[in-house]
C-alpha cells in the first residue's frame, strides 16, 4: 500500500455521510491544504493524451506473455471470494486468487481505474515493502501488486496477486483500465436500454413547451404529478451550449480521416524539417570562419596601430636629420598597414553579418516549420481525445451528470431525475465492441449495489444464495429501474453519440464523486472506504507537518519530492 495524494484536488461527494464532525473537518483541512500546494504535481505519464505506462523500462521480470485479449478490459475484484476476473469484449479472459485488505485495513469498494503504473516500486508506508508490477487505482495508497498470497485477506488494503499473473496483467492492462471492486461475486450481463446511446447522428433537440396566446389557464395534464409514467424531460443547460456541442463534435469517420490526413501531414513536415536541419550546420560552418577571420583582422589592426603609436612615439625623441626622415617614412607606413588593417575588419564585420544572417534566417525557417509541425501534432492529439472512450456519470447526490474524456472533465450539467428521494444504487455500463460492424457498440452491464444500498448477491460460507437475486431473478433490473428515472441531457447526447468508443461508460449511482478524483484520474465512485481514504490522507498530511517542524532535512526532502513527478511521502 502506498499513498499518494499529488493530483488530489477535488473533494467529491459530500464528506458528511462518512466523516462526521472530526473526521472531516481534519480530512477537508488536509485535502485543501494538498490541493493548494499541490495541484502541479501530477506525474507526467498521468497527463499524456495517448496514455502511455508511467515506467517505460520494459523490465517485466520473467518475460511472460500478456493475456490474449480484444477490446477494452474490466477487471473486477470480488473481496468475498477473493478473487479477480478480467473480462474484454468476448467474455472471461483471466481469473486468479487475491489477497486484499485485513480487518482495519479494509480494501475500498467501488468503480475505479488504473491511475499509475510501475515495474518496480516499494511502500511508503510499510517499512520500504517491494510492490512489484504496481498499478494504483487511488491516490490514497490502494493498488494491484505482486505479493504473497494467501488464502484469506492479509494485506493493508492493497491487492495482492500471485506471482506470474500480475506480471502478465500488468503487460495487458493499460492507464485508464477500468477496476471494479465488489463484495460479491459478479459478472458482466448484456444489457440494451434507450437511455445507453449509441454512435451516430444525436436526435433532434426537443422544443419547449410553450403556452398558445389567450390559454394561459390551461393545464397540461401530461405533465401533472400525478402521471408517474412520464419520463422527464431532457435537462439542457442552455440552446447555446447545445448548439455549440453538437457544432463541435464532428462523426467519427470525419475524426478518423481527419487523423489519416494529419498523420501524413505530420509525415512530410517531419521530412521537411529534416531537409532543413541540413542546412543549419554549413550556414554555421561559415559563420563561425567569418567570425574566425574577423578575430584576425581586428588583431592585425590593433598589432599595426600599435606599431604606429610607438613609432610616432619615437620620431618626437630623434633629432633632425636623416634617421628622423626614415622613422617618419616608416610611420607613414605604418599608418597605411592600420588603414588597410581596418578596411580589413571592416569587410570582415560586414562578411560576419552578413553569414550570421544566412544563418539566422535558416534557423528561423526550421523554427517556422517546427512550430507549424506542433500544431499539426496539437489538432492531432485533440483529435485522439476526441476518439477515446468516454465516461458518463449520472449522480443522485449531486442532482447533475459529469462527462469526462481521456481523464479531462467536459461537460457537467443538471439533470432531472424521477422521483429524486428514491434511492438509485450504484450501477456500471460498458460499452464493448461489435464484430464486424465498427459503427456500433453494445452495453454490459453490472450493479454494485442495489437501491437497498446491499450487494445484489450474498453468500454462506457454502456458497449458498441467500439473497433476493436468485438465479430465476434478472440481475440487472434494479440496473435497468435506475436508467428508467432519467434521460441524457440533449447536450450531453450532442457531444457523446458522435464519438462514441468501446471502452466507454456510464455510472448511475446515488453517491457523488469520490474524494480520490482529481486531474489524471476518470471518474471515482467509492461505495465503502471513502473515510479510511480521507482518515489516511489526514494522517499523512499531518505527519508531514509535524517532520517539517523537527527534521533538518525536510527542506531537501521536500525538494526531491517535488522533483520526483509525484506527491508521495517520504
Amino acid at each position: 500500500m502506498t499513498l499518494n495524494t499529488g493530483p488530489l484536488t477535488g473533494l467529491g461527494r459530500s464528506m458528511a455521510s462518512f466523516c462526521r464532525p472530526v473526521i472531516a473537518a481534519a480530512s477537508l483541512s488536509a485535502l485543501i491544504a494538498a490541493a493548494a500546494g499541490l495541484s502541479t504535481s501530477l506525474p507526467v505519464a498521468a497527463q499524456s493524451l495517448d496514455q502511455p505506462d508511467s515506467d517505460r523500462s520494459d523490465d517485466y521480470g520473467d518475460d511472460l506473455e500478456p493475456f490474449k485479449t480484444e477490446g477494452p478490459l474490466v477487471a473486477i475484484i470480488s473481496l468475498g471470494s477473493q478473487t479477480i476476473r478480467v473480462f474484454d469484449r468476448n467474455g472471461l479472459v483471466a481469473s486468479s486468487r487475491v489477497s486484499t485488505g485485513k480487518r482495519g485495513h479494509e480494501t475500498p469498494e467501488g468503480i475505479f481505474s488504473i491511475i499509475e503504473r510501475k515495474v518496480e516500486h516499494n511502500s511508503n508506508l510499510y517499512d520500504d515493502a517491494e510492490m512489484p508490477f504496481m498499478q494504483r487505482i487511488t491516490w490514497s495508497g490502494v493498488a494491484l501488486h505482486e505479493g504473497f498470497v494467501p488464502r484469506y485477506r492479509a494485506s493493508h488494503g492493497c491487492i495482492r496477486l500471485p506471482k506470474g499473473f500480475a506480471e502478465r496483467l500488468f503487460r495487458t492492462t493499460r492507464l485508464g483500465t477500468r477496476v471494479i471492486i465488489v463484495p460479491h461475486d459478479a459478472t458482466l450481463e448484456p444489457v440494451t436500454h434507450p437511455v445507453l446511446p449509441q454512435p451516430g447522428t444525436p436526435p433532434a433537440e426537443p422544443v419547449p413547451p410553450t403556452t398558445a396566446p389567450g390559454n394561459a389557464d390551461m393545464i397540461d395534464i401530461a405533465a401533472t404529478p400525478s402521471d408517474t409514467s412520464r419520463q422527464p424531460e431532457p435537462a439542457v443547460a442552455s440552446a447555446a451550449d447545445t448548439a455549440a456541442a453538437a457544432k463541435s463534435t464532428p462523426g467519427l469517420a470525419e475524426l478518423r480521416a481527419r487523423r489519416a490526413v494529419l498523420e501524413k501531414m505530420l509525415q512530410d513536415a517531419t521530412r521537411t524539417i529534416d531537409q532543413a536541419k541540413l542546412l543549419v550546420r554549413p550556414r554555421l560552418v561559415e559563420q563561425g570562419k567569418a567570425q574566425r577571420a574577423l578575430r584576425v583582422a581586428n588583431a592585425l589592426a590593433n598589432r599595426a596601430q600599435g606599431r604606429a603609436e610607438v613609432l610616432e612615439a619615437a620620431i618626437d625623441k630623434m633629432a633632425i636629420g636623416a634617421e628622423q626622415e626614415a622613422a617618419i617614412i616608416d610611420h607613414l607606413e605604418a599608418l597605411l598597414e592600420v588603414a588597410q588593417t581596418r578596411g580589413a575588419v571592416a569587410d570582415a564585420s560586414e562578411m560576419v553579418a552578413q553569414k550570421k544572417a544566412t544563418a539566422d534566417a535558416v534557423l528561423n525557417h526550421v523554427k517556422r516549420l517546427v512550430g507549424k509541425r506542433q500544431q499539426i501534432v496539437n489538432e492531432s492529439r485533440a483529435i485522439a481525445r476526441k476518439l477515446m472512450p468516454i465516461t458518463i456519470f449520472v449522480s443522485r447526490e449531486a442532482g447533475r451528470v459529469f462527462v469526462h474524456q481521456a481523464t479531462h472533465p467536459i461537460m457537467d450539467l443538471p439533470i432531472e431525475i424521477r422521483d429524486p428521494d428514491r434511492p438509485l444504487g450504484t450501477h456500471i455500463f460498458t460499452a464493448q465492441a461489435v464484430e464486424g460492424d465498427p459503427d456500433a457498440v453494445r452495453w454490459v452491464g453490472l450493479t454494485l449495489e442495489t437501491p437497498s444500498g446491499r450487494a445484489p448477491v450474498t453468500r454462506s460460507r457454502k456458497g449458498r444464495d441467500h439473497s433476493a437475486a436468485s438465479k430465476n431473478r434478472d440481475p440487472l433490473i434494479d440496473a435497468r429501474a435506475a436508467l428508467d428515472r432519467f434521460v441524457l441531457p440533449h447536450a450531453v447526447l450532442a457531444r457523446v453519440m458522435p464519438t462514441l468508443q468501446p471502452g466507454s461508460t456510464v455510472i448511475v449511482s446515488d453517491l457523488g464523486k469520490s474524494i480520490e478524483n482529481g486531474p489524471g484520474t476518470d471518474i471515482i465512485v467509492q461505495t465503502k472506504g471513502e473515510a479510511a481514504a480521507a482518515r489516511s490522507i489526514a494522517n499523512f498530511m499531518s505527519r508531514k507537518r509535524a517532520a517539517s517542524w523537527d527534521d533538518d532535512d525536510a527542506p531537501y526532502r521536500s525538494r526531491r519530492r517535488a522533483h520526483s513527478g509525484g506527491w508521495v511521502p517520504w
